[in-house]
């Protein structure tokens, strides 16, 4: 997905392919994070909640959009 995202991305973007729950990004660096189809193959939600919340600046958003069917364990 990374390289396809590449190929057509622009070319001011910077990809980084890291684990969601340690991306070693700064503190308070976006705006918002946007997961798709990706909650229900998580290791450790937490972990992703958490790291999304510390690189959001204050009054970011945590979008997280899903079509699986299976539904996740309720943390």
């Amino acid at each position: 997905m990374l390289s396809q995202a590449r190929v057509g991305g622009s070319r001011r973007l910077h990809w980084v392919n890291t684990e969601a729950d340690r991306t070693g990004l700064g503190d308070a660096q976006f705006d918002l994070t946007f997961c798709v189809d990706v909650v229900h193959h998580l290791d450790n939600r937490i972990g992703v909640f958490e790291e999304a919340h510390r690189v959001l600046k204050p009054g970011g958003a945590l979008c997280l959009a899903t079509d699986s069917e299976s539904k996740p364990p309720v943390l």
